[in-house]
């Protein structure tokens, strides 16, 4: 979350939003009887430490929004999930929405998010990102696999030949023998 001092003159919305928000939870914080200490810009992993009448510790990190929470949530950096886990019986994530509208604010505030997970989606946009990827050629004309050719029927690969942009497979088709061709439309890959 970022910080920005009234006093600077910082219009950036995502500015206003983020101190509106941080005022919601302090305010929420106080009324529970709890005190809040805002920690500094930059603080890794949360933005307040509130402590409770009894000691308790909550290590707060809060993700203010202009309107409501949608679908397309609120996120975590690796530094405010590694926090998370660390310390997951005081951690929470505290949704303000609509933070800067007095009249409609919402805060939801969640214990301990991870151990509420069941399941964790990548979406399409990790594709980007992979280190590795196999395309089908790579994972299926390789030595042992089934063909059909369109003249010789089935036979076995039992060898790839690679040739710049040119693959050859030797394959065997039983009783019409050996043949070496090249990878092409006339040849099918079964299971």
């Amino acid at each position: 979350m970022r910080r920005l001092h009234p006093a600077s003159g910082d219009d950036d919305i995502g500015g206003l939003i983020d101190l509106a928000a941080v005022a919601a939870v302090v305010k929420y914080e106080q009324q529970r009887g709890w005190t809040p200490e805002v920690q500094p810009h930059n603080n890794p992993g949360y933005d307040v430490v509130s402590i409770g009448p009894g000691g308790e510790r909550r290590l707060i990190e809060i993700k203010g929004l202009e309107n409501e929470w949608t679908e397309r949530g609120v996120k975590l950096s690796h530094v405010q999930f590694g926090m998370a886990e660390r310390f997951a019986q005081e951690y929470w994530i505290y949704v303000v929405e609509r933070a800067r509208d007095l009249t409609h604010q919402r805060v939801n505030a969640i214990a301990n998010p991870f151990q509420k997970v069941e399941e964790y989606w990548f979406d399409d946009a990790w594709r980007a990102i992979s280190e590795e990827c196999a395309g089908a050629l790579a994972l299926n004309v390789t030595v042992g696999a089934k063909v059909r050719h369109q003249l010789w029927g089935i036979g076995k690969i039992i060898d790839v030949q690679k040739g710049g942009i040119v693959i050859k497979l030797k394959i065997d088709f039983g009783f019409e023998g050996v043949k070496l061709i090249p990878f092409n439309s006339s040849i099918e890959l079964i299971s």
